[in-house]
């Protein structure tokens, strides 16, 4: 049998089936981290389950979500956790049962929510751990403060990160301070949705990249293992038809500040139009690889998607990075650059 005539065999036999379906749970915790519940309810995430937890009442009034958790009732009273994270902490555990109860059969639960108030600073650790008890894996998402809140919310950010890198399977990091970077002059409420936007395609490139029937699937066991190495995690995002600027633009995300060499797993999912080929496959993947520890876990899916055409869809998911002073950087008010991302590409963000 000549090539041609493999190919053909190969591509006739080439029937993806259905992967099972998996329990996924969102929680949004404190303001920020239930303003993105509300983004995400909003937008295209299917088969995800979205609980809001907040001590702030009013606050919670306005979101949408599947459920709402009103946390601290008797401490708080439905005012707020005034910025202290104890309150925050204390409000969760006062309401573990109705905690527990929400995020019961569940395989994965995603918590997101801005560190460095007294909510979620204090509340997603012990929402971790109850999620952890119920056995699902974990992965927090949060995001630090601007430098401009001064240092007491940069020291309590940095402690309620230690909290959740020592009970979640894995931690991604966002930076607040980009936003002042790439959209000084958006109105505040369009900004922040430019982050809840991020946050959205973080967790639906994750569930796209272990539920989709594609060419080679990475299957739960393959997530699992690489998300268990850990610690802190980042997340690279990218759209591009061209295989240098995709990778670029990746390494390049905006809202990332952390250093991922010698990161201990790797899990990179690749989609392309009918003309995605092995060496753009190569380069992309091995663009990553080589930064990572030698011995790093790595799973590699690969999806054809025709609609894309030549465009290509790459999502990197980077995990157990060595601990460094990175987490919260010192970093001082940055200078505003204007265009350092073209308008066109942050309103295509949160359209």
């Amino acid at each position: 049998m000549g090539l041609n005539g493999l190919i053909e065999d190969a591509e006739q036999q080439h029937r993806p089936g259905a992967l099972p379906r998996l329990k996924v749970a969102v929680v949004g915790a404190g303001g920020a981290g239930c303003n993105s519940i509300d983004a995400m309810t909003r937008m295209d995430a299917e088969n995800l389950r979205f609980i809001a937890v907040n001590t702030d009442s009013l606050h919670m009034s306005s979101i949408s979500a599947d459920e709402k958790i009103l946390i601290g009732k008797r401490l708080t009273k439905g005012r707020g956790a005034g910025g202290d994270p104890q309150i925050g902490e204390d409000s969760a555990v006062e309401a573990e049962n109705e905690i527990r109860d929400a995020l019961t059969g569940y395989d994965i639960v995603f918590l997101t929510g801005g560190l460095g108030g007294g909510t979620g600073t204090g509340s997603l650790p012990v929402i971790a751990g109850i999620a952890k008890k119920n056995r699902a894996m974990v992965i927090a998402i949060v995001s630090t403060p601007f430098s401009y809140e001064g240092g007491a919310r940069k020291e309590r950010a940095a402690e309620g990160m230690e909290r959740l890198l020592s009970i979640t399977d894995s931690t991604i990091v966002l930076d607040n301070n980009r936003l002042m970077e790439i959209a000084p002059d958006l109105p505040i409420d369009r900004a922040f949705m430019v982050m809840d936007t991020v946050i959205s395609r973080v967790i639906k490139g994750i569930m796209d990249a272990i539920t989709r029937p594609t060419i080679m699937n990475i299957d739960f066991s393959d997530f699992r293992n690489i998300m268990k190495m850990g610690g802190l995690s980042t997340v690279l995002y990218a759209e591009n038809s061209d295989t240098v600027k995709l990778v670029s633009e990746a390494i390049s995300s905006p809202f990332l500040d952390v250093d991922y060499s010698g990161a201990r797993g790797a899990l990179i999912n690749i989609v392309g139009g009918k003309r995605l080929n092995m060496r753009q496959i190569s380069q992309i993947s091995g663009s990553f690889t080589k930064q990572l520890d030698d011995k790093a876990n790595i799973a590699i899916g690969l999806g054809v998607d025709e609609s894309l055409g030549s465009e290509i869809h790459l999502l990197a998911v980077l995990t157990g990075i060595p601990r460094n002073d990175m987490i919260i950087k010192n970093r001082p008010v940055p200078e505003i650059k204007m265009n350092e991302m073209p308008s066109e590409r942050i309103a295509e963000m949160i359209r």
